[in-house]
């Protein structure tokens, strides 16, 4: 498989380089800042960890950065000496490595910390600490004592954060853990500029938003620890692990473009992909296998259990890795194979916990014939992988891994933890000799070097998105707009400084989003100049607002003559752009949303006694403006549809265009008012939250409307009592959250992973185009960001990008059920808009002949290379049928970074993975092997894919 992936220069405002750090940057120091990275790995065998006697026992690993001065350092390290050239792939699957292992040690410590186990927390993050010294230590070998110091210090301060994180969650302290959260946030910018002063080749906004995934993803497994939900505790761990893999893949591209006469290849090739997938899922194998051993001695059944079932899926992953290279039938034999030697550690750990010296000799035996077994399976499979080489890598991993339960059986958690960072080092050397092998054996598949970041384009195909698409996405996009505007006047209005900032905030985002869509059509500058135009007009809406509020009707008529030219000047400069569009129709729906607009804010600055404003016709005016803007994005996608024929297939105004726009904007809708009741409800202001919760029931009702039309009125009853039922578990779990009831909130979180089950029923047994597992998984994924938007609902910073999330999430549920309404029902929808949207999400939907369907077909004829668009959170078509041979190109039309990561969510396979990439940048690979290829974005879980490889190409 060839991995192409183009980037386009992203727009970043280069964050001030700190000045404390900028001794180090010379380009000599940055060659040491390259050789304290790397070579702990790459030197002596590739050791990872460094000899336990080198290690300073007595300093305190995880306590706050300016307490934590290693009393020692390792007494005279030789000066590491380069190879001539290293390959970039060894450089990923380094930091990859040691990235990992920081995730896990650090997961270890604070669930040892959280559930009181001192001593296993002292030692967990000493081998935490451990792990950080193995980069510091290099630099002070290297650049000397004060840069060591400066590198270990900045590393430290970041994991200090996480440990007031840890205790804020351990004392249910929301405000250290807001904190903590705050300072962690700050992390990310600052370690973004260390890194970026050193090399010109790091954009410094995609480390920090790396950096701050790393926090999320780790954050989550602290929540679930503390919450004693296991299985949900190990699932964040492998995501959070996962990740970093992306931050390895970019820093090593990095440096590799920085330092080309140090590193040859690309970090982003298929033999890149394949052994750092290899280097992630044996060195998990190992840490996990050691997180189940220590719980079943610990008596911990549940977090065992838990384990073990992390341990198994890890199992599957590499199953599916040979399955990739070998075909499904050798993937199978090696898990079953491979499951047979973790049972052996099981006998081999349940006769250590009762001293039972013959069953332990005889689980030691089992797993020294096992090695020779298992060199023989992998030797019959490729031949440049002898039996006794297998056997003599195997011999170690035997050997520390029991290392590892004999210290956990003993009661010694220092040497368990010494012993687990030699064995996960010692999967390194597994991983390479089988990625080595591999590559030797199909040079086809892997002598093709991707051109990574090497700014070469794929060419795309003319279709951009059909016009009922654009229709959805310019009224998903308008509509927040309103959302959020109006969001901003009230919390003004009403004095609250903090919320207005935030939502202003947002509100600019969105405005962002909107000139990125224009940008995609007419190009960067009329991108620029649209995004100009249209804060005017949010700067007109300011001074209107501050009008009422100073009750200033001189300045309020002021900004309504101002909104009335600027409805001219803007339908002047669109039609300037686009000779279908009359400017008289797009002034006069300028007025529209100038008027329903200011009767929002009129309705909040109204005069009454509990000085509220009058909130009740605030909502109802707002679902007026709101909806108002569905018109405006019809006529313009009908317009723009119409200039570009080609790029935008399909009518804007037809019955499915119609359909897709309704769910879309009542959806999200919907995940808006759900934040807002909530925050109301958390904060205790009755008024706002009555009047918030009436307008959510007004949403559901339209939405019971909408399947009613379509279904029948006791289908529209259905579905509005099982609706509001989710709606109340969100408010049980506010309310829950505000009398800090932990037990309470778990209720309403089951409760809501119930219901998704539950509500996918409904819906397939009115639609057999909406399996079961597709919806659930597409409910989930709703239910986890509106969980967001409540925990964030007392921070303002924190509440509204999370409400921009879930609202962004709902597109991803209209569209496939928009899909499978109109696969079901031709002779409603016929042929209006699209025969097919590509958004189905792992629906199935029916051709309009009746004959299934499920992917969009690419035939031998056709052009070799096929374009997936990525667009309002979802790929699209996300079902391909294609000849070997095909390149597929992603392209990120969305405003934020998206990866392609081979897989499912909370199983990635490796097989390839693009990493974050951004607005207008692409990613593609060249499929070479037939076979299905499942794949996600690791930021989106919702989001999903698949790729089916004909042979017959």
């Amino acid at each position: 498989m060839n991995v192409v992936r183009s980037m386009s220069p992203m727009k970043t405002t280069l964050l001030p380089i700190l000045p404390v750090r900028s001794i180090l940057f010379s380009r000599q120091g940055l060659r040491s800042l390259i050789l304290l990275l790397v070579l702990p790995l790459l030197l002596a065998g590739c050791q990872m960890a460094m000899p336990a006697a080198e290690m300073d026992a007595t300093a305190t690993p995880m306590a706050a950065p300016t307490a934590q001065t290693p009393e020692a350092q390792p007494e005279a390290a030789p000066t590491p000496v380069l190879p001539e050239k290293q390959a970039v792939s060894q450089l990923r699957a380094t930091l990859r490595n040691l990235l990992g292992e920081h995730v896990l040690l650090a997961a270890s410590a604070t669930n040892a910390a959280l559930q009181g186990r001192t001593a296993e927390f002292e030692a967990a993050a000493q081998a935490l600490d451990g792990n950080s010294v193995d980069i510091a230590g290099t630099i002070e070998a290297v650049y000397g004592e004060e840069a060591g110091d400066a590198f270990l210090s900045l590393w430290r301060t970041h994991i200090g954060f996480f440990v007031d994180y840890t205790t804020g969650v351990a004392t249910q302290d929301s405000a250290k853990r807001d904190q903590a959260l705050a300072a962690l946030d700050g992390y990310a910018d600052d370690f973004a500029a260390f890194l970026a002063s050193a090399n010109p080749e790091i954009d410094p906004g995609v480390v920090a938003e790396n950096l701050r995934m790393h926090v999320a993803t780790l954050t989550a497994v602290i929540d679930a620890q503390a919450e004693a939900d296991y299985p949900m505790a190990f699932a964040h761990q492998r995501e959070a692990y996962a990740h970093m893999e992306s931050t390895a893949k970019y820093l090593a591209a990095s440096i590799a473009a920085q330092f080309p006469e140090l590193f040859e290849g690309k970090a982003d090739t298929a033999e890149a992909d394949l052994r750092a997938a290899l280097n992630r899922l044996l060195a998990e194998h190992v840490f996990v296998a050691a997180q189940a051993t220590n719980a079943a001695l610990g008596g911990r059944t549940a977090e065992f259990e838990a384990a073990a079932q992390s341990l198994d899926n890890n199992s599957q992953d590499l199953a599916a890795a040979i399955a990739s290279v070998y075909g499904e039938g050798a993937g199978e034999a090696f898990l079953a194979l491979w499951r047979k030697h973790i049972g052996f550690f099981v006998d081999y750990t349940t006769a250590v916990a009762g001293q039972d010296m013959a069953k332990k000799e005889q689980a030691l035996a089992a797993l020294t014939d096992y090695a020779t077994e298992f060199g023989a399976f992998l030797n019959a499979a490729n031949p440049n992988l002898p039996v006794d080489a297998v056997a003599q890598l195997l011999g170690p991993h035997v050997q520390t891994l029991t290392a590892v339960i004999d210290a956990q059986a003993a009661g010694d958690a220092t040497q368990a933890y010494a012993h687990l960072r030699e064995a996960y080092a010692h999967m390194r050397h597994i991983a390479d000799a089988l990625t080595d092998a591999i590559v030797a054996q199909f040079p086809e598949r892997f002598e093709a070097v991707a051109h990574a970041m090497s700014g070469e384009t794929t060419e795309a195909s003319t279709a951009i998105m059909t016009a009922p698409q654009l229709r959805a996405t310019l009224r998903n996009l308008l509509g927040e707009h309103v959302l959020l505007a109006a969001s901003a006047t009230n919390a003004a209005l009403q004095g609250r400084t903090a919320e207005f900032e935030a939502a202003a905030q947002a509100l600019d985002g969105n405005s962002v989003d909107i000139a990125g869509t224009i940008e995609a059509v007419y190009g960067e500058e009329a991108g620029d100049a649209f995004l100009s135009l249209w804060r005017t007009h949010i700067g007109f809406f300011v001074d209107y607002t501050t009008g009422v509020a100073t009750q200033d009707s001189a300045r309020r008529d002021q900004a309504l003559a101002a909104l009335d030219g600027y409805a001219d000047d803007f339908a002047a400069f669109l039609a300037s752009a686009n000779p279908e569009i009359d400017p008289g129709v797009v002034a006069e729906n300028l007025r529209m949303h100038v008027a329903t607009l200011t009767a929002v804010i009129d309705a909040q600055g109204a005069v009454t006694p509990q000085a509220t404003g009058d909130q009740q016709n605030a909502y109802m005016q707002l679902r007026e403006a709101y909806a108002h803007m569905d018109t405006t994005a019809a006529y313009l996608a009908g317009a723009i549809a119409a200039q570009f024929l080609e790029a935008f297939p399909g009518d804007a105004a037809s019955p499915e265009a119609d359909l897709r726009a309704v769910l879309t904007a009542l959806l999200g809708e919907h995940t808006f008012l759900v934040g807002k009741s909530a925050a109301a409800s958390l904060a205790a202001d009755t008024i706002g939250f009555e009047a918030s919760a009436g307008a959510l029931d007004e949403n559901s009702q339209a939405l019971a409307a909408a399947i009613g039309s379509l279904y029948g009125q006791e289908a529209g009853d259905a579905f509005l009592a099982l609706w509001r039922k989710h709606i109340g578990f969100f408010l049980d779990y506010a309310l829950a959250l505000s009398a800090g009831d932990v037990q309470a909130q778990q209720q309403a979180r089951d409760s809501l992973n119930g219901y998704t089950a539950e509500f996918a029923a409904f819906l397939n047994s009115a639609n057999p185009n909406l399996p079961l597992e597709a919806v659930e998984e597409l409910l989930r994924a709703h239910v986890s960001t509106t969980l967001e938007v409540i925990d964030a609902a007392s921070d303002p910073s924190a509440f509204y990008p999370a409400l921009r999330a879930a609202y962004a999430h709902m597109p991803a549920i209209a569209n496939p059920l928009a899909d499978a309404i109109v696969a079901q029902f031709p002779e409603i929808f016929g042929d209006s808009g699209t025969a097919s949207t590509g958004q189905n999400h792992g629906m199935a939907p029916m051709a309009q002949d009746g004959a299934e369907t499920s992917m969009e077909t690419v035939s031998p004829t056709e052009s070799m290379t096929v374009t997936v668009d990525i667009q309002t959170f979802a790929f699209s078509p996300a079902r391909l049928e294609v000849p070997v041979g095909t390149t597929v190109v992603w392209r990120n039309l969305d405003g934020t970074t998206h990866t392609v990561t081979a897989g499912i969510p909370g199983n990635p396979t490796g097989l390839f993975d693009s990493g974050t990439f951004g607005r207008d940048q692409t990613y593609a690979i060249t499929l070479d092997t037939p076979g299905t290829y499942d794949y996600f974005c690791a930021r989106h879980p919702h989001m999903r894919g698949q790729i089916v490889v004909r042979a017959d190409g």
